[in-house]
Protein backbone atom coordinates (compact mmCIF):
# COMPACT_ATOMS: atom_id res chain seq x y z
CA UNK A 1 0.00 0.00 0.00
CA UNK A 2 1.29 3.43 -0.86
CA UNK A 3 0.22 6.76 0.56
CA UNK A 4 1.09 10.08 -1.03
CA UNK A 5 0.14 13.64 -0.26
CA UNK A 6 -1.33 15.65 -3.13
CA UNK A 7 0.48 18.99 -3.04
CA UNK A 8 -2.45 20.74 -4.77
CA UNK A 9 -5.17 19.79 -2.30
CA UNK A 10 -3.23 18.57 0.76
CA UNK A 11 -5.33 15.40 0.57
CA UNK A 12 -3.89 11.94 1.08
CA UNK A 13 -4.17 9.44 -1.74
CA UNK A 14 -4.10 5.75 -0.87
CA UNK A 15 -3.11 3.16 -3.44
CA UNK A 16 -3.62 -0.48 -2.52
CA UNK A 17 -2.13 -3.36 -4.45
CA UNK A 18 -2.72 -6.91 -3.30
CA UNK A 19 0.59 -8.18 -4.69
CA UNK A 20 -1.06 -10.30 -7.38
CA UNK A 21 -1.29 -7.63 -10.07
CA UNK A 22 1.25 -9.34 -12.31
CA UNK A 23 -0.77 -12.57 -12.31
CA UNK A 24 -4.18 -10.83 -12.27
CA UNK A 25 -5.52 -13.32 -9.73
CA UNK A 26 -7.77 -10.71 -8.19
CA UNK A 27 -8.32 -6.98 -8.40
CA UNK A 28 -9.78 -4.32 -6.19
CA UNK A 29 -12.10 -2.24 -8.31
CA UNK A 30 -15.49 -0.62 -8.05
CA UNK A 31 -16.61 2.19 -10.30
CA UNK A 32 -19.06 3.62 -7.76
CA UNK A 33 -20.36 3.35 -4.15
CA UNK A 34 -16.93 2.71 -2.70
CA UNK A 35 -14.66 4.27 -0.12
CA UNK A 36 -11.39 3.97 1.74
CA UNK A 37 -10.85 5.33 5.23
CA UNK A 38 -7.67 5.47 7.30
CA UNK A 39 -8.26 4.05 10.78
CA UNK A 40 -6.66 5.32 14.01
CA UNK A 41 -4.41 2.21 14.16
CA UNK A 42 -2.93 3.04 10.72
CA UNK A 43 -4.87 0.36 8.86
CA UNK A 44 -7.24 1.22 6.01
CA UNK A 45 -10.89 0.17 5.79
CA UNK A 46 -11.84 -0.37 2.14
CA UNK A 47 -15.40 -0.68 0.85
CA UNK A 48 -15.51 -2.21 -2.63
CA UNK A 49 -19.22 -1.47 -2.86
CA UNK A 50 -20.00 -2.81 -6.31
CA UNK A 51 -18.90 -6.32 -5.29
CA UNK A 52 -20.28 -6.15 -1.73
CA UNK A 53 -16.78 -6.53 -0.27
CA UNK A 54 -15.44 -4.77 2.83
CA UNK A 55 -11.94 -5.41 4.12
CA UNK A 56 -9.19 -3.93 6.25
CA UNK A 57 -5.52 -3.80 5.28
CA UNK A 58 -2.37 -2.96 7.22
CA UNK A 59 0.11 -0.31 6.02
CA UNK A 60 2.14 -3.23 4.59
CA UNK A 61 -0.86 -4.33 2.48
CA UNK A 62 -1.77 -7.43 4.51
CA UNK A 63 -5.49 -8.17 4.67
CA UNK A 64 -6.57 -8.21 8.34
CA UNK A 65 -10.14 -9.34 7.72
CA UNK A 66 -12.60 -9.44 4.84
CA UNK A 67 -16.39 -9.59 4.54
CA UNK A 68 -18.45 -10.19 1.40
CA UNK A 69 -22.14 -9.38 1.65
CA UNK A 70 -24.00 -12.70 1.15
CA UNK A 71 -27.38 -11.02 0.57
CA UNK A 72 -28.37 -10.58 -3.08
CA UNK A 73 -31.42 -8.69 -4.30
CA UNK A 74 -32.83 -7.47 -7.60
CA UNK A 75 -31.27 -4.14 -8.50
CA UNK A 76 -32.73 -1.81 -11.12
CA UNK A 77 -30.57 -1.00 -14.13
CA UNK A 78 -30.97 1.38 -17.02
CA UNK A 79 -33.53 0.43 -19.62
CA UNK A 80 -35.81 -1.22 -17.06
CA UNK A 81 -33.56 -4.25 -16.67
CA UNK A 82 -32.68 -5.82 -13.31
CA UNK A 83 -29.72 -7.81 -12.02
CA UNK A 84 -28.97 -9.66 -8.81
CA UNK A 85 -26.61 -7.56 -6.69
CA UNK A 86 -24.95 -7.62 -3.27
CA UNK A 87 -23.88 -3.96 -3.40
CA UNK A 88 -22.77 -2.28 -0.19
CA UNK A 89 -23.20 1.49 -0.11
CA UNK A 90 -20.81 2.42 2.69
CA UNK A 91 -18.74 0.87 5.47
CA UNK A 92 -18.50 2.88 8.68
CA UNK A 93 -16.10 1.86 11.47
CA UNK A 94 -17.60 2.06 14.95
CA UNK A 95 -16.01 1.45 18.36
CA UNK A 96 -16.51 -2.00 19.82
CA UNK A 97 -18.46 -0.60 22.77
CA UNK A 98 -20.85 1.28 20.42
CA UNK A 99 -23.39 -1.57 20.68
CA UNK A 100 -25.92 -0.62 23.38
CA UNK A 101 -25.51 -2.33 26.75
CA UNK A 102 -27.65 -5.45 27.07
CA UNK A 103 -27.57 -6.26 23.36
CA UNK A 104 -26.88 -9.99 23.01
CA UNK A 105 -23.69 -10.65 21.06
CA UNK A 106 -20.87 -13.14 20.95
CA UNK A 107 -17.52 -13.55 19.26
CA UNK A 108 -16.30 -16.49 17.23
CA UNK A 109 -12.95 -17.02 15.63
CA UNK A 110 -13.16 -17.10 11.85
CA UNK A 111 -11.32 -20.04 10.37
CA UNK A 112 -10.41 -19.42 6.74
CA UNK A 113 -11.33 -22.24 4.37
CA UNK A 114 -8.49 -24.19 2.83
CA UNK A 115 -7.66 -22.96 -0.65
CA UNK A 116 -8.39 -26.45 -1.99
CA UNK A 117 -11.99 -26.27 -0.71
CA UNK A 118 -12.73 -22.63 -1.56
CA UNK A 119 -13.87 -21.87 -5.09
CA UNK A 120 -15.77 -18.93 -6.51
CA UNK A 121 -18.24 -20.15 -9.15
CA UNK A 122 -17.61 -18.85 -12.62
CA UNK A 123 -20.63 -17.27 -14.33
CA UNK A 124 -21.45 -18.98 -17.60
Amino acid sequence: MQTRQDSQSAANTVRFSNGCAARRISRVYSSFISSARRLPNGNTLIDEGMTGRIFQVTPKGEIVWEYVNPHFAATGLRGGRTAQSNWVYRAQPVPYDWVPAGTPHSEQAVVPPSRADFHIPVAR
